[in-house]
């Protein structure tokens, strides 16, 4: 089984590094939310990062400070920055999509994608035709050189940006109540601990959803398996879904489809820290998204073995593996 896993985990990822993939569009849905009605490290924050950005073209402007709604990797779509600027009369979105992230690095706006392309809009400008995005260390911000929109209405974007303030922190965590599983369940690399329960919340993690079953979605059947996990000492919310779900069997967890082999049932997951902000307006550290791996689903749709590759927007993972019940 384990090296039918890691076979399966280096295709996957060996994919993921030459495969041009398609990202949703600039404002995305945030899924993930608590009985409390925190989103979980999504949502506009209204917060004022410093910028040094300059816009030239039909509109100039120079940027010292915008707003952050988005700063983090998200399953299905990546790497995600957005960014509110002021321009005269007006307010704009900058939306920068990474959907074959790899860590911190310089990514090319590429036509017809690439290993490490970069999708960029301003709204209100259009798209970037061309230039670089580059993250730095720490995966908060970075540098840019973008040309947006086409015509005589092009505008050139550059300079310095950032998305999230360093060392956001977290409140105590989220108190639920559920029914506690026995888990065997490893994790290595960025994180490592060894999972032996876990709580399956009582409140809908996803909206709609169940915390660990099948359920009907758009004419056909999802599968979630929430859970709120132990990892060195901090609670995480590990939470795993089959958007096409057909019963048991494996399922192949990755930022976006276009990243799987052929025909290979996609699968997302996303482990965040099982607490809110503790300081409202700042987005917060501590996220993962699966880039790799496989998701198996038993006969009773109650258990299971995961083999699962996560990454941070700061380019590190880790693996969990092991024996999952619900």
């Amino acid at each position: 089984m384990r090296a039918v896993a890691l076979g399966l985990l280096g295709a996957c990822l060996c994919l993921a590094g030459v495969t041009g993939c398609a990202v949703a569009g600039a404002h995305l849905a945030a899924r993930r939310r608590r009985s409390s009605g925190a989103a979980v490290a999504e949502g506009r924050t209204g917060s004022a990062l410093p910028q040094k950005l300059s816009l030239r073209g039909p509109v100039a402007a120079d940027i010292r400070a915008a707003a952050a709604s988005r700063c983090d990797v998200y399953p299905e779509t990546g790497y995600t920055a957005e960014l509110d600027l002021s321009l005269p009369g007006r307010v704009d979105t900058l939306a920068l999509f990474l959907p074959t992230y790899q860590g911190p690095g310089r990514y090319p706006v590429t036509g017809g994608g690439g290993a490490r392309a970069v999708r960029a809009n301003l709204s209100g400008v259009g798209s970037a035709g061309s230039g670089w995005v580059e993250v730095a260390a720490g995966g908060r911000g970075g540098t840019l050189e973008l040309a947006l929109g086409h015509g005589r209405s092009t505008e050139r974007l550059s300079g310095a940006w950032n998305c999230a303030t360093v060392g956001a922190a977290y409140g105590p965590p989220i108190q639920g109540t559920g029914t506690r599983h026995s888990e065997a369940l490893i994790a290595t690399g960025g994180l490592s601990a060894n999972v032996t329960s876990a709580l399956v919340p009582s409140h809908e993690v996803v909206v709609g959803a169940p915390n660990c079953g099948a359920y009907p979605f758009g004419g056909g059947s999802r599968f979630n398996l929430a859970m709120s996990i132990e990892l060195q000492g901090s609670p995480y919310l590990l939470d795993v879904q089959a958007p096409d779900f057909q019963g048991p069997g494996f399922y192949y967890p990755a930022l976006t489809a276009a990243s799987l082999p052929a025909n290979s049932p996609l699968a997302t997951a996303q482990l965040s820290v099982d607490a809110p902000p503790a300081r409202p307006g700042r987005i917060p550290d501590g996220t993962w998204a699966a880039v790799g791996g496989d998701l198996h689903v038993g006969s009773g749709l109650q258990s299971g073995r995961m083999f699962v590759r996560f990454l941070d927007r700061a380019g590190s993972s880790f693996i969990l593996s092991g024996a999952w019940s619900c």
